[in-house]
This record gives C-alpha cells, structure tokens and sequence, in this order.
C-alpha cells in the first residue's frame, strides 16, 4: 500500500439510505477507476497531488455499498 493511504480504514460501508447524497472522501482532489469482476468491482484510486495508489474492492450488500481489501 502507497504510504498516502497507509492510514486508511481497512474497510468502509456506506449506509443505503446514504448513497444519493454526496459522499465526503477527503481534501485531495481524487481519481477513481473500476473494473468490473465476479460478485464485486475492483477499484484504483489515485491521490492527483502524491504518486500514490490504492487498491480496493467495493460490492452492494444488503447494508449498502462496501468497500474493503484495500492495498
């Protein structure tokens, strides 16, 4: 894991009741790209201002939207 994000949560839920509203994920302008895989999509996200990357997987659960494994 990148050492911008070595602080992260290791995993977050987003509540469903939640998801139409804006979700707050920091000061740094942020780029963020997914693909698609069996059950759960797999996501980057890129920090504009540090060379750094983070993995993460992300699925919609009964809760609402999980993102977990992050890397």
């Amino acid at each position: 894991m990148a050492k911008s994000f070595a602080n992260q949560e290791k995993s977050i839920t987003v509540p469903l009741e939640k998801l139409n509203e804006p979700i707050f994920l920091g000061f740094q302008p942020l780029g963020i790209a997914s693909i698609p895989k069996d059950g759960y999509n797999l996501i980057a996200i890129a920090d504009y201002y540090a060379p750094a990357i983070c993995m993460a997987k992300v699925k919609i659960t009964p809760d609402g939207l999980h993102f977990f494994d992050f890397e």
